[in-house]
């Protein structure tokens, strides 16, 4: 028998990645940071590319969007 699942426990110096709030209408293709990993760019099936910043918050929030074109995003 498997022993119970249980939630991740987070251990000092680890570094966690949260889901954001990406706000496309559709699944997120591609995404890419900046070397600093402070910037992200996200883009979509819906055409869409987004911009976010990290802040010293440690919170991710959008910055810029761009509405590329008719297709969707495979590579940002």
């Amino acid at each position: 028998m498997a022993p119970p699942l249980s939630e991740p426990t987070a251990t000092e110096g680890s570094t966690t990645f949260d889901i954001i709030p990406h706000g496309h209408k559709d699944l997120v293709q591609a995404i890419a940071f900046n070397a600093y990993g402070d910037r992200c760019a996200t883009g979509g099936v819906d055409g869409k590319i987004r911009v976010f910043n990290r802040h010293r918050d440690g919170v991710w929030r959008l910055c810029d969007n761009w509405g590329a074109h008719g297709g969707e995003i495979l590579e940002v």
